[in-house]
């Protein structure tokens, strides 16, 4: 999962111009704020599918509450 992610990253961090044809025209005026925001994005995917397989292995022990703590301490420390 995590090299999956890992190599998901690396390609939209150094090739965002071509994952972006595939959804917009090459001169579109979007693709201007597209490509460096796709860039930044792809920099938080590696923590994203490292906390997905944590929550998913909390949840398949049946233990929910760690979880939700974790994920409430993480949603107060952005509103910082």
């Amino acid at each position: 999962c995590n090299f999956l992610g890992l190599f998901g990253m690396i390609l939209l961090a150094s090739k965002p111009d071509w994952i972006l044809q595939l959804v917009l025209k090459p001169d579109a005026p979007a693709m201007k704020v597209a490509v460096p925001y796709l860039r930044l994005r792809a920099m938080s995917m590696i923590p994203s599918l490292i906390s997905a397989t944590s929550f998913a292995a909390f949840r398949g022990t049946l233990d929910t509450k760690t979880p939700l703590m974790i994920s409430s301490v993480a949603n107060l420390l952005k509103l910082l």
